[in-house]
């Protein structure tokens, strides 16, 4: 009984967090500043038609957030009123799929924002370019205990699959199919931070320093990110292992709050835009 109440104080936290809390942030980060910095006096925050679409998007991604929010709460009706009980025959599974469904309007979100960043590239009728002489290195954005940690984690992770699978019974395929999760996910963090730090920048408007303070806000997000999926991957593997199934919903629904936080504290990290410079996204000056 103790466990079952836990699972559904879990799943309550993931249907508030990840559909109403985390969303309403971000509204109200991006009301502040439509209102703070708006089209008319910084157009260039809003390449082509992108204040007129504004609260469309908006309009969409609250519609999105709410749905998600009903189905959350329609779930956990019906998992009171069937009388639900984690019993470990894959119930990890409706919480993933309830994840996904809760992620899709971040998703929506970072497409929104990579489409703004490439019409500002196509807009941008700057002749002068600027560049940051100052030599940017991975352990300038991130200390380097961090990055050992996460390392050491990944070799764990493999180091614990091989030392309890049985290999006699499931053979070398399985081994290597329980792997190539952790791993395929830490080689894109990889090199997608790599092309962060060392590319091109999305935004032809930012200064230096803001997109010094993105790098270190998005490559410590990363590490941390690939610490909780090697934590997590080992605990997952345990719990099944030692005939603990039982815990796994708990332990999925925990794992996407973790993520959900540390994805949605990227956009809503506060020195972000308090920090920010928008003074280089008011119009050109007429000449006289």
């Amino acid at each position: 009984m103790t466990l079952t109440i836990l699972f559904y104080l879990i799943f309550i936290s993931q249907i508030f967090l990840l559909s109403y809390y985390f969303p309403k942030k971000i509204i109200g980060r991006i009301k502040y500043v439509y209102a703070k910095y708006p089209p008319a006096d910084y157009p260039k925050l809003y390449p082509g038609n992108a204040a007129t679409k504004a609260p469309g998007h908006m309009t969409l991604y609250r519609g999105l957030n709410t749905a998600a929010l009903l189905v959350g709460i329609l779930l956990l009706i019906w998992g009171l009123a069937t009388g639900y009980r984690p019993e470990g025959h894959g119930e990890e599974t409706i919480v993933t799929l309830y994840a996904a469904v809760q992620f899709s309007s971040l998703i929506l979100l970072s497409i929104w924002e990579f489409r703004n960043f490439k019409k500002m590239r196509q807009l941008n009728s700057s002749t002068t370019r600027t560049a940051d002489l100052q030599p940017r290195r991975l352990f300038d954005f991130l200390s380097p205990g961090w990055f050992i940690l996460a390392a050491s984690l990944i070799f764990l992770t493999i180091a614990f699959d091989f030392a309890i699978t049985d290999f006699a019974e499931s053979g070398i395929s399985d081994f290597f199919s329980k792997i190539a999760g952790p791993i395929f996910v830490n080689i894109y963090f990889l090199v997608f931070g790599r092309w962060f730090i060392y590319g091109r920048k999305l935004n032809p408007h930012q200064t230096a320093e803001d997109r010094r303070r993105e790098i270190t806000i998005t490559v410590k997000s990363m590490v941390f990110t690939s610490i909780m999926i090697s934590l997590f991957f080992i605990a997952d593997e345990a719990v099944k292992t030692y005939d603990m199934a039982h815990l796994q919903p708990i332990l999925w629904s925990i794992y996407f709050q973790l993520i959900g936080a540390l994805s949605f504290g990227v956009i809503l990290h506060s020195d972000l835009v308090k920090n920010m410079d928008f003074s280089v996204y008011k119009g050109d000056a007429t000449p006289t």
